[in-house]
């Protein structure tokens, strides 16, 4: 898919390693706009006029002949259409997609670090009310044993 890779060895330890990483948001958005107007720009031709290849060839018996064949058919070209089309589609779905998941890991991400730091102090609280709870039921426990004993 889209992504690089590229291999580099380990100065401490001489072995390869594989690195990885996706393409920016902004090339992934440039490859989704360029993709889209590509394929909105492949279009089947208004005429055509097919590709006449001729050979000649020279005979002793027969004299020069000159043969002609058509090279390219029309059906040919719509097949070649028909596969750029495809194969810009699927480009464009696929960088669709990537972007879409790196965008929405980086939102859960930030979102995460925001609630996180939002609620931090609200959980801290929370603990040193229930220690300082804690702490009077102890020492109220530790004064009834030392009175009882």
């Amino acid at each position: 898919m889209s992504g690089r890779h590229c291999y580099e060895t380990d100065g401490k330890t001489g072995k390869e390693i594989e690195k990885y990483w996706v393409r920016s948001i902004p090339e992934l958005e440039s490859t989704v706009i360029s993709e889209s107007i590509a394929l909105e720009a492949i279009q089947a031709p208004a005429s055509f006029t097919p590709a006449i290849t001729t050979t000649k060839s020279e005979n002793r018996y027969t004299g020069n002949n000159e043969r002609s064949f058509v090279a390219e058919k029309l059906q040919d070209v719509l097949n070649k259409i028909d596969s750029q089309r495809i194969n810009h589609a699927n480009k464009l779905r696929d960088s669709r997609a990537l972007l879409s998941k790196i965008k929405s890991n980086f939102y859960n991400y930030t979102l995460n670090i925001y609630l996180q730091a939002k609620f931090e102090g609200v959980a801290e609280t929370l603990f040193q009310r229930k220690k300082r709870q804690l702490m009077k039921s102890f020492k109220l426990c530790v004064l009834t044993l030392l009175k009882n004993s």
